[in-house]
């Protein structure tokens, strides 16, 4: 895991139940890769205790990831899967400390557990989804 020190204290992060709408890059300091929990689930299985903050979303069943900005730039993701990569640009529902709503932490933030390394991501990520990927 990575952590940048302008986003270490986590100051960003509702402090309640409810939720921020955060801006991904540079802005807020990380951008995030999102994908179907189906997949989701196999990646953190694989990640284990390699992640960094996950969030889940149990409306639209997605779990998303938070990266070192610019960090997925050039990567190639199969898009017939629905990830994403959420950058400049981009916005992202961000929880709050205690849930109310279809959005939590499923691995909550800390600030030396907060981003995910994006080699170990995109490795477990093509590793979960198997040789068609």
């Amino acid at each position: 895991m990575t952590a940048a020190s302008d986003i270490s204290s986590l100051e960003w992060i509702p402090r309640t139940a409810g939720v921020r709408n955060a801006h991904c890059g540079s802005v807020i300091g990380w951008d995030a890769v999102g994908m179907p929990t189906i997949w989701g689930n196999r990646v953190l299985a694989r990640l284990d205790q390699r992640t960094g903050a996950v969030i889940e979303d149990l409306l639209a069943r997605r779990l998303t990831w938070l990266i070192p900005v610019g960090s997925a730039t050039g990567r190639q993701v199969p898009a017939a899967h629905g990830i994403e990569i959420l950058g400049d640009g981009c916005q992202l529902m961000v929880p709050g400390t205690l849930r109310d709503h279809m959005l939590r932490w499923l691995v909550p933030p800390r600030p030396h557990r907060l981003l995910t390394t994006p080699d170990l991501l995109f490795a477990a990520t093509t590793a979960a989804l198997g040789p068609t990927a």
